[in-house]
C-alpha cells in the first residue's frame, strides 16, 4: 500500500533565527538524507521531493465561462494561507499503515513537527 507523507515549515521563524540555528538545520538535513537512503535501499521510498519556498508559489483559478482572458488566473490562494507551508513530501510503499506511521514518527522526531500521513488512492477511489 502506498502512503504520502507531508511535512510543513513555519512561516513564523525569522531568517535571523534560522541562520543562527544552521548547525541544527544541517543535522536535520543529514538525518533526512540517511533515512531516505535507508528507505530507498529497502524499496519503501518511491518518490521524494523538497519544494521551493512559499514565496515561489502561484495559485491557478479557472475563469468562469464567458470571462475574458486565457481561461486561468494567477494570483493569491482562494483560502487564507496558514502559518505553515508545505516543505516536502515522500511517497512510500509499505505493507501496513503502522509502518507508514513509524516512518512518519522518525521524520517528525527530526523535524520537530507533525507529519501528515495519507493513503494514496487511484482515480477510482481504491487505495493503492
Amino acid at each position: 500500500m502506498r502512503y504520502v507523507l507531508f511535512w510543513r515549515g513555519s512561516r513564523s521563524v525569522p531568517v535571523a533565527e534560522a541562520s543562527s540555528r544552521l548547525a541544527e538545520l544541517n543535522e536535520r538535513v543529514a538525518f533526512f538524507a540517511e533515512l531516505a537512503r535507508e528507505l530507498w535501499a529497502c524499496g519503501e521510498l518511491v518518490a521524494e521531493q523538497t519544494l521551493a519556498g512559499p514565496e515561489h508559489a502561484r495559485w491557478v483559478l479557472a475563469h468562469e465561462a464567458g470571462r475574458e482572458g486565457d481561461g486561468r488566473h494567477l494570483g493569491r490562494p482562494t483560502l487564507p494561507p496558514e502559518e505553515a507551508f508545505l516543505v516536502a513530501y515522500w511517497l512510500i510503499d509499505c505493507d501496513a499503515p503502522e509502518r507508514a506511521f513509524e516512518i512518519a514518527e522518525r521524520v517528525s522526531a527530526a523535524a520537530f513537527f507533525s507529519v501528515e500521513v495519507r493513503p494514496v488512492q487511484s482515480s477510482s477511489g481504491e487505495e493503492m
